[in-house]
């Protein structure tokens, strides 16, 4: 999924970010045991603007919800098709669609984001 504004936290593997297309604000759990690949939650504005003033707020979220896979009412999708139901498959199939002409179009994008 491509997010603009995107703040990292690399240490606590995770990201984020506005996306454009779900006009929604996203918190991007990266799961590195089974490969590497992202899980998707919604998260508030306020939520994401945390991560200047407390960013361990954040991180004990980021942690909550990567324990609870695809089963918190913010879970959006999954890159990894057996997390999501049919319905999620069809919007992550969509989302990375859709990323990957963005990026092909603005290769600079892909380095535009803050460590934090």
């Amino acid at each position: 999924m491509r997010l603009t504004d995107r703040r990292v936290r690399t240490d606590k593997w995770y990201t984020v970010g506005f996306s454009p297309v779900l006009e929604k604000y996203i918190l991007a759990v990266t799961v590195g045991w089974y490969g590497y690949y992202d899980r998707y939650y919604e998260i508030s504005r306020e939520e994401y603007e945390r991560t200047l003033t407390e960013p361990e707020a954040l991180d004990k979220l980021a942690e909550e919800l990567f324990r609870t896979v695809n089963k918190s009412e913010r879970f959006i999708c999954s890159d990894k098709a057996d997390e999501n139901s049919p319905v999620q498959n069809e919007l992550a199939v969509k989302l990375l669609a859709e990323k990957n002409e963005y990026y092909s179009t603005h290769p600079e994008a892909v380095k535009d984001f803050v460590r934090y």
